[in-house]
């Protein structure tokens, strides 16, 4: 090439970029509609800031925000993320038992609706009450030593008829004696 090859080019080009006024209005008029807002909410009376400040330093509901809140949700995120990381490693895995449960697993909770699933989820705080780890079939088999769980109470068994008992209304005329048993009312046929 010659050296006159670099004059045959143009010149450096002075553009200006493309102006866009309707963003700034945009910006604008979102602006002042958000001030309007937050406006509102700072100076309507009816929000009662003062009450609303002394009711959330209530202890119940700082220990609701603690336990409820902040704790439920870092164990949720722990949980989550471990389970997530275990299903993944099984759904990856060349055992086909374990493939299929972590597909029947995530088919679940995707299958069920939220609702649904937060009614189920909320009534296994009803069916176990305190959570417990131990030897599977342990307390069948035999109790360990220390705390156990709380039992359920046996199960009252109701006769059928009341029984006839003597009363002091009718304790010389048609009580049964203690030799012979009460005679169950006849059914009719």
């Amino acid at each position: 090439m010659s050296a006159s090859a670099p004059a045959d080019r143009p010149g450096l080009i002075e553009a200006r970029p493309v102006r866009h006024p309707w963003r700034w209005v945009a910006l604008t008029l979102i602006a002042i509609v958000l001030a309007m807002i937050i406006s509102s909410f700072v100076t309507n009376e009816r929000w009662d800031w003062s009450f609303a400040f002394q009711i959330m330093n209530q202890t119940p509901v700082l220990e609701g925000l603690w336990k409820g809140t902040i704790v439920g949700t870092v164990g949720a995120m722990l949980i989550g993320v471990g389970l997530g990381v275990v299903i993944a490693i099984m759904r990856l895995s060349e055992n086909p038992v374990l493939k299929w449960v972590a597909f029947a697993y995530t088919w679940f909770f995707r299958a069920i609706p939220r609702y649904v699933l937060l009614s189920i989820i909320g009534s296994l705080g009803y069916l176990y009450s305190t959570p417990h780890v131990g030897l599977p079939f342990g307390h069948h088999v035999a109790p360990l030593p220390g705390p156990q769980p709380p039992r359920a109470p046996p199960r009252r068994r109701f006769p059928l008829r009341p029984a006839l008992r003597p009363t002091p209304s009718n304790s010389s005329a048609g009580a049964p004696s203690p030799s012979r048993p009460a005679s169950s009312p006849r059914r009719p046929t």
